[in-house]
């Protein structure tokens, strides 16, 4: 279960890269939420910039969605460069299409699809922040 820290900085990482119209598949991605059991989240760690503790980026196992980093702009529920770099990069690209292959069946492939196209959508606006701040 998800402590409020997590839910706003998953909230505000919603707000950064889900943008428009995607009805159908936020109603699969929902049900995928429900159905599915829990599962731990996902940890992708990045290396400090600054020489400080390595950055641990929390990854809903279920949607690919970073969620938190353990840094101290992740702890103030913000988005850090290394989330953005976490959906920028080919690890949740590459794990999306895992599920797209191993998916059997109309209900799997339905919510294989809305797993990638989640993490199409994050990976561009992502690169789309890294390339206007950089």
């Amino acid at each position: 279960m998800r402590n409020s820290k997590s839910n706003a900085a998953a909230a505000e990482l919603e707000r950064y890269f889900d943008t428009g119209s995607y009805a159908h598949a936020a109603n699969v991605a929902g049900t995928i939420a429900k159905t599915t059991p829990p599962m731990e989240p996902l940890v992708l760690v990045r290396p400090s910039r600054s020489g400080g503790p390595n950055h641990r980026v929390q990854v809903d196992s279920t949607t690919l969605a970073p969620n938190s980093c353990s840094c101290q702009t992740g702890v103030h529920d913000r988005v850090c460069w290394a989330a953005l770099d976490v959906a920028a990069g080919l690890e949740l690209l590459n794990l999306a299409r895992q599920g797209w292959a191993a998916a059997r069946g109309t209900t799997e492939l339905e919510q294989a699809a809305a797993v990638m196209g989640g993490v199409l959508r994050r990976r561009a606006r992502a690169r789309s922040r890294a390339r206007r701040a950089s």
